[in-house]
């Protein structure tokens, strides 16, 4: 509209003016113009689409990598642990199966006692290995999981803060009437699989959730002190593990219990 400034586009002006945001700005597949007089409007019409485009430049990186000697298990990463240790973990109670839902606070009280199917309730800690009642699983944590200070933990898996869950653990106490959510708990990986742990029973056990709910997300937020003066968070090191295969450990300085 250069030439008469009058507010107003030729159709092809408008088809120019397409062509142009298209040709300049390549996330546009397709810019289509609806010239429509009857209206007195022009609709632009946009499509757009993914896509990488790789610079020619290469970004700084080697002030963020750590030294070949850092991390690994002889020079392990120290970090602060977002969760208890798992000595710290809470105890359950258990009596026998139950089609209905039996709170903890009053199987506490029937500890040592015979409850409703004439099976005498038991306390389960997270370090004693223990069947449940009716020929059930065995639970408690295997000596490889359990968490305390000074323990060395990994390597970082190259995947992020997500989990299958507390599933295998709540699913094997529920028909002894516990229901996770009704505690406030949740079945917890108390060894990190995002920091070598596996989905396994032994590596489970109930944890507050609102501890566990925020855990996977501070464990990749944790700042990491490297020599060469800088930072870098879990999250940036698994980066460097899926680009470079390179394997990071940490040592547990404190707990958060």
């Amino acid at each position: 509209d250069k030439k008469d400034n009058d507010g107003k586009l030729t159709k092809a002006q408008a088809e120019q003016v397409a062509a142009t945001v298209k040709r300049n700005n390549p996330i546009f597949s397709k810019i289509l113009v609806h010239y429509e007089v009857a209206k007195n409007r022009i609709d632009y019409e946009w499509f757009a689409s993914n896509g990488i485009r790789t610079s020619s430049r290469k970004p700084y990186t080697d002030d963020l990598e750590p030294a070949a000697n850092e991390g690994t298990r002889t020079n392990p990463f120290p970090i602060n642990w977002p969760k208890p240790a798992s000595a710290n973990y809470p105890k359950i109670y258990i009596g026998g199966k139950q089609p209905n839902p039996v709170s903890q606070a009053t199987l506490a009280t029937m500890l040592g006692k015979q409850d409703s199917t004439g099976t005498v309730v038991k306390e389960y800690s997270p370090h004693t290995k223990q069947s449940l009642p009716d020929g059930g699983n065995e639970i408690g944590l295997d000596s490889q999981w359990q968490i305390k200070v000074g323990d060395i933990i990994g390597p970082v898996a190259p995947t992020g803060a997500g989990t299958p869950g507390g599933r295998k653990i709540n699913n094997v106490l529920k028909p002894y009437g516990f229901r996770s959510t009704d505690e406030g708990l949740q079945g917890d990986h108390v060894h990190e699989i995002q920091l070598g742990g596996q989905d396994v029973l032994g590596n489970l056990w109930p944890l507050d959730a609102r501890i566990n709910g925020d855990s996977g997300s501070k464990i990749d937020l944790l700042n990491i002190a490297l020599a060469s003066g800088k930072t870098i968070k879990t999250y940036q090191l698994r980066e460097l593990v899926k680009n470079t295969g390179r394997r990071f450990f940490f040592r547990i300085e404190n707990t958060n219990g």
